[in-house]
């Protein structure tokens, strides 16, 4: 591929530069020869650099995996809310369980303070 590559080198440079930026040959033909070496440099860095994010990307996943199998609920849940903290720029505050609720929670009911809460929210925006 190397010596194909050193035989056909302006076609190459045509095709790399075609591909990358869809442009036509017209449009590869104006680009100054000190350029092209330039431009493909950068299309080769920024290549490597997806494929160093691809598999970074793909080692957090597992790692995720592995710690959801894993962690604990209560770490789970703090690690979502500083998650959830960044990608909102808020400050995200949990409401302590009430010690004087007798017998458990209907699921079913809705939760109408925090429905007006939102409504407030949302009409605030």
């Amino acid at each position: 591929m190397e010596q194909l590559k050193e035989d056909y080198w302006l076609t190459y440079m045509v095709h790399i530069l075609a591909k990358e930026y869809g442009w036509s040959k017209a449009q590869v033909d104006q680009v100054y020869p000190e350029e092209a070496g330039v431009l493909i440099q950068f299309i080769a860095t920024e290549r490597k650099d997806k494929l160093l994010q691809d598999k970074l990307d793909y080692y957090q996943k597992s790692l995720d995996a592995i710690y959801i199998a894993h962690g604990k609920p209560e770490e789970h849940r703090d690690r979502f809310i500083k998650i959830m903290e960044n990608l909102q720029h808020l400050t995200i505050q949990m409401n302590p369980v009430s010690e004087s609720s007798e017998g458990p929670v209907d699921d079913d009911l809705p939760d109408l303070e925090n429905l007006h809460r939102l409504k407030d929210f949302k009409k605030s925006q």
